[in-house]
């Protein structure tokens, strides 16, 4: 257990020179990675109207209204109530309206090639009066929550109607992690009642995910069942895990045409979706974070 606590404190004195570092990294690398992102992000949109030109032709507004307007606002909403509990579980108390600023603001600063809502996160809870390693090692635990639970909810999802093998598979790897952060946090002497309050808040995210998801394949006319459009959270977890590339742009996007075959779906709804979804997204985050910019810039001058 030691070895652990020290590959934590490890964890977060990297994410500390990786964060110094970035203060004076050169722009054009970020620029390049960028590009390169939105390269492949608009290939792969070109490939799939091609493979399935039909798929935009009726595209369902309901659906899009819908999660702009529920979806979105509901999985912002829920990421600061669990940035809320991440600090109960350093002790702290944070204000929903802070949390909901660290959640649009991280958001935002992930379309840069660094893991910019960690930082934000880390940060975060740093003004909140947690410590730097303490912060750093709840945000790379509470990371590891949402593989878990991912993971346990789309082969939960797979091995009951279609893919037996993997998803047992997806199962077993989602509980260790999920076993692994539990027996972490009985070390830390955290109250197991905000764990258990952010694990319900990260099993509802999930689920709001998979709604998104679902509805993003109803917007695009591709019949499906709900439990087809859960298996797709997984790309979400493992394209926001590709931190060198700004908010996994385009990563999440090839996992979900991977993932489409699985499932019974064409790799070209697949990837139009997963693109769907993350445009919709943005939708609404980018004018909050601009939104929030310029109220800070007001009250700095003031």
């Amino acid at each position: 257990m030691d070895d652990l606590k020290a590959t934590l404190k490890d964890y977060a004195v990297r994410l500390g020179r990786r964060f110094e570092e970035q203060r004076g990294s050169d722009s054009r690398v970020k620029e390049v990675i960028l590009i390169s992102a939105v390269v492949v992000l608009l290939a792969g949109v070109v490939l799939s109207v091609r493979a399935n030109p039909e798929l935009l032709q009726n595209v369902d507004g309901s659906m899009v209204w819908a999660i702009l307007i529920v979806g979105v606002p509901v999985t912002i909403a829920l990421n600061a109530l669990e940035f809320v509990f991440m600090g109960r579980l350093a002790e702290r108390s944070i204000a929903f309206g802070k949390a909901l600023e660290v959640t649009v603001i991280g958001s935002a600063a992930n379309m840069l090639p660094l893991p910019g809502s960690t930082i934000v996160r880390v940060a975060g809870l740093k003004f909140a009066g947690v410590g730097f390693k303490l912060g750093a090692a709840i945000t790379l635990l509470v990371s590891v929550v949402w593989i878990g639970v991912a993971f346990l909810y789309a082969g939960s999802m797979l091995a009951a109607f279609s893919e037996p093998a993997l998803g047992w598979g997806l199962v077993v790897t989602g509980a260790a992690a999920l076993v692994a952060v539990s027996v972490v946090l009985l070390q830390f002497e955290i109250r197991a009642s905000w764990y258990f309050a952010l694990l319900a808040t990260k099993f509802v995210l999930v689920l709001i995910d998979a709604v998104r998801i679902y509805w993003c394949f109803l917007a695009l006319g591709v019949a499906l069942s709900f439990w087809q459009a859960s298996v797709f959270v997984i790309s979400s977890v493992l394209g926001s895990a590709v931190s060198i590339v700004p908010a996994g742009l385009g990563v999440r996007e090839l996992l979900s045409s991977g993932i489409a075959p699985i499932v019974g779906i064409s790799a070209a709804a697949g990837f139009l979706t997963a693109t769907l979804n993350r445009v919709l997204g943005l939708v609404v985050l980018l004018p909050l974070a601009g939104l929030l910019a310029i109220r800070e810039r007001r009250s700095v001058k003031t």
